[in-house]
């Protein structure tokens, strides 16, 4: 378990690995501007953080009084997501979803380059990087349902967002 410290409390990481334990000692260092921009969503508002990995912004969102609903295709992410919630006790706060958010509704593949827990760089539909412009040799394919964001609404009746933070690969 990793504790970082945040100005309105403690966050616990269940970290099985180097890149978990790195996401967490980052969380306040990596990507400021997701922070800030955290910092000034009002308590009670909603934010969709799709590509949540293991969930370190929607913790700190959760932290701060702002309800999360976050969604993670990779299952050992996901599974990190979970424990995550559960050790910080933000199961009325954060809401979890193992599928992916796509263009279209429909039973796809997600292609995985690394089944690690942490790990990023994993695709919906295709087996193509996007940063490096090029196909990747996938290491695991895993049958995933991929909504649009007006279908996963219409069909389960979640909350709107007020936010939404998107760091998906592909």
């Amino acid at each position: 378990i990793e504790t970082v410290k945040c100005s309105d409390g403690f966050l616990k990481f269940y970290c099985t690995n180097l890149v978990i334990r790195s996401r967490a000692r980052s969380l306040l260092t990596k990507d400021t501007d997701t922070i800030d921009w955290i910092n000034e969503m009002p308590k009670g508002d909603c934010l969709w953080d799709i590509g949540a990995n293991v969930g370190a912004f929607s913790l700190y969102a959760s932290l701060r009084g702002i309800n999360v609903v976050a969604f993670e295709p990779l299952d050992s992410n996901y599974h990190i997501l979970c424990k995550n919630i559960e050790f910080n006790a933000a199961s009325k706060n954060i809401s979890g979803f193992n599928i992916a958010l796509n263009s279209e509704t429909t039973l796809d593949y997600f292609y995985i380059q690394n089944p690690q827990a942490g790990s990023s760089g994993n695709t919906f539909g295709q087996a193509y990087d996007v940063q490096r412009g090029k196909v990747f040799n996938d290491y695991l394919v895993q049958p995933t349902l991929g909504y649009t964001i007006d279908d996963f609404i219409e069909t389960f009746g979640i909350t709107t967002p007020n936010y939404i933070k998107m760091d998906v690969d592909g």
